[in-house]
């Protein structure tokens, strides 16, 4: 089995960030912080990538995740109601500020498809010590969710990272 160590999130438009790149301490296991400072937003990040990763893993196979089909399939659309993996009252509150018009993202490019929220997770494989990413898109038409994998290094025989978040009762 691979050793999967998850280094960073990505985070785009999500909830309160932007544009941000949160590293993970080696190892890390507790999560503390004053009250408002994201914590809770952190983790949903976590809950939302693995949720995207299984919905387009059942949707449309394993291979959908590889670097070679990066872009090549429609995204998968989840109702509002069937969307679980954190407690929200509306699925508008995911992003940041929601827009569907296309504006161009940190690296200059433009978001022309609507595919405006995404989170990529980072980690490293240290069974064949290299650095994978695994990047979810979103869009929300219709009070209708859409996942769609945007960014990928991940080849056929590795190993992903499995995410568990439970939620504060």
């Amino acid at each position: 089995m691979d050793k999967l160590i998850i280094n960073e999130i990505e985070l785009h438009r999500f909830k309160r960030y932007k544009q941000s790149t949160i590293k993970t301490p080696e190892g890390f296991c507790l999560l503390a912080g004053s009250n408002n400072s994201g914590k809770s937003t952190f983790m949903q990040a976590f809950a939302l990538w693995e949720f995207c990763k299984s919905v387009v893993q059942l949707e449309q196979g394993i291979d959908s995740l590889l670097h070679e089909n990066v872009g090549k399939r429609q995204g998968v659309g989840v109702n509002g109601e069937d969307f679980l993996p954190i407690n929200i009252p509306s699925l508008k509150h995911l992003w940041t500020n929601l827009r569907i018009a296309a504006e161009e993202d940190s690296d200059g490019k433009k978001e022309s498809d609507g595919y405006t929220l995404w989170i990529e997770v980072k980690w490293k494989n240290e069974t064949i010590n290299q650095d994978r990413h695994l990047r979810f898109s979103l869009s929300l038409a219709n009070e209708r969710l859409f996942i769609k994998n945007t960014r990928s290094n991940v080849t056929a025989s590795e190993s992903i990272p499995k995410i568990a978040y439970i939620p504060p009762f």
